[in-house]
C-alpha cells in the first residue's frame, strides 16, 4: 500500500499549498517558553524564550508540530520529515526527549512505518508511552512493546490531542458536527463535549479554503476549563465541562493563534499569521489588565548565531517546500487510514 499512498500524495500535493504551522508550545516551572515552528533554519526550530526576553534556537533542522512537558519537567517533541525522492513510503518519524535542564537529547522512537508511530499530533501517557493519531485513529506506541489501538473509534478528521491530569484524553474533529471537541477516558469511554466550534461562514479566516480550517493546540491542563485554538475565527475558545463556549481570546488580522499556555494568573499565546507570505511564530503575553505585549516576533531574521554542523541558518523565511509538504501531517492522515484497512 505504500507505492499508492506516495502515488496519491504527489497527485494532490498542489491541492495542498496551504497554512499547516507548527502549535507545540509549553512553559517551564522557571517561566522559560519552548515551542516549535516550521518557518525557520531549513526544516523547522525548537526556540527557547526565556524569562528576561531572550530568544534561542535550541535544535535547527528540526520539523516539529507538536511537543507537551511532562510531569518530570522534560520536553517531548515529535518530528515527522518527508522529502520526495530521498525517503521512500512513509518518511521518517521520531520521537525525541529533551531535558531544559541539561540540554539532553534522547531518541525514544525513530520509524519510517506509519503503523508504528507517527510524527504528529502526540499527548502524554506516562514515562514508557505515547498517544499519536493517524489514520483518524487514536493509538499508544510502548517502548517495550508493540503500537496498540488505544479504543475503537474512527474520528472523522482528528487535528490535535491532549492528555489532562485525571487520565482524559481530548481530541479535536474538523470534520464532525462542523468542529467537534471529545474526551476519552478508560472508564467512561468517549464523549462528545462540544460542537459547532468552527464558524461555517467566518467574516475574516486567514485562508478561504475550508480545508484550511483548522483546530490547533489545546490547554486541558486547567481544573474545569479547556481552551481551543481554532483558525477560522482567529480565536481560543474556552470551553467549560457542559460544553458551553466562550471566545476567550481573539487575534487580530494577519494573524491567528494556535496556542496558549498559563503561569501565575498570566496568559502566553503563541500565533501565526499570513499576509501574502507566512509571518511568525510570535510569542504574546496577556497581562491581567487584558493588555498584550509581543515578547518576541520571529517574522523578522532569527536571532544572529554561529552556524554549526548540521544548521541552515536562513533569513527568517522557510523553504517553499515545506509549505507544500508540511500540510501532509494532517490533509494525508485520512490516507494512512487506508493502508491500514488493506492490512
Amino acid at each position: 500500500m505504500k507505492t499508492p499512498v506516495l502515488v496519491l500524495f504527489l497527485l494532490l500535493l498542489p491541492f495542498f499549498a496551504g497554512a499547516h504551522p507548527s502549535w507545540g508550545l509549553a512553559i517551564t516551572p522557571s517561566g522559560d517558553l519552548y515551542f516549535v515552528d516550521v518557518l525557520h533554519h531549513g526544516d523547522g526550530t525548537l526556540w527557547k524564550l526565556d524569562r528576561h526576553g531572550k530568544v534561542t534556537p535550541v535544535l535547527t533542522q528540526f520539523h516539529s508540530h507538536d511537543l507537551f512537558l511532562a510531569a518530570d519537567g522534560r520536553l517531548w517533541l515529535a518530528q515527522a520529515i518527508w522529502r520526495t525522492g530521498e525517503i521512500e513510503g512513509e518518511g521518517h518519524n521520531y520521537l525525541l526527549r529533551y531535558d531544559p535542564n541539561t540540554e539532553a537529547l534522547d531518541t525514544l522512537v525513530f520509524t519510517d512505518d506509519w503503523d508504528e508511530f507517527y510524527g504528529s499530533s502526540i499527548a502524554a501517557d506516562g514515562s514508557q508511552s505515547v498517544l499519536f493519531t493517524i489514520g483518524n485513529q487514536v493509538f499508544r506506541k510502548s517502548f517495550d512493546g508493540p503500537t496498540e489501538l488505544l479504543f475503537e473509534h474512527r474520528f472523522e478528521r482528528i487535528n490535535t490531542l491532549c492528555s489532562d491530569p485525571d487520565g482524559g484524553l481530548w481530541i479535536t474533529d474538523k470534520d464532525l458536527q462542523q468542529g467537534s471537541l471529545l474526551r476519552w477516558t478508560p472508564a467512561g469511554g468517549l464523549d462528545t463535549i462540544a460542537t459547532k466550534l468552527i464558524p461555517t461562514a467566518p467574516s475574516d479566516p486567514p485562508f478561504p479554503e475550508t480545508r484550511f480550517h483548522l483546530f490547533y493546540g489545546i490547554n486541558c491542563q486547567e481544573t474545569g476549563k479547556i481552551f481551543v485554538a481554532e483558525s477560522a475565527g482567529r480565536q481560543i475558545l474556552e470551553v467549560d465541562e457542559m460544553g458551553r463556549t466562550t471566545t476567550f481570546y481573539q487575534s487580530e488580522s494577519p494573524w491567528y493563534p494556535v496556542n496558549l499556555v498559563f503561569q501565575e494568573g498570566v496568559t502566553f499565546v503563541m500565533e501565526v499569521g499570513y499576509e501574502k507570505e507566512h509571518l511568525g511564530p510570535r510569542i504574546l503575553r496577556l497581562g491581567l489588565d487584558g493588555r498584550r505585549e509581543v515578547l518576541a516576533d520571529l517574522t523578522v531574521p532569527p536571532p544572529a548565531r554561529s552556524a554549526t554542523p548540521g544548521t541552515n541558518p536562513q533569513d527568517g523565511k522557510m523553504p517553499f517546500r515545506w509549505w507544500w509538504l508540511g500540510v501532509i501531517a494532517v490533509a494525508l492522515l485520512p490516507l494512512a487510514g487506508l493502508k491500514r484497512r488493506e492490512r
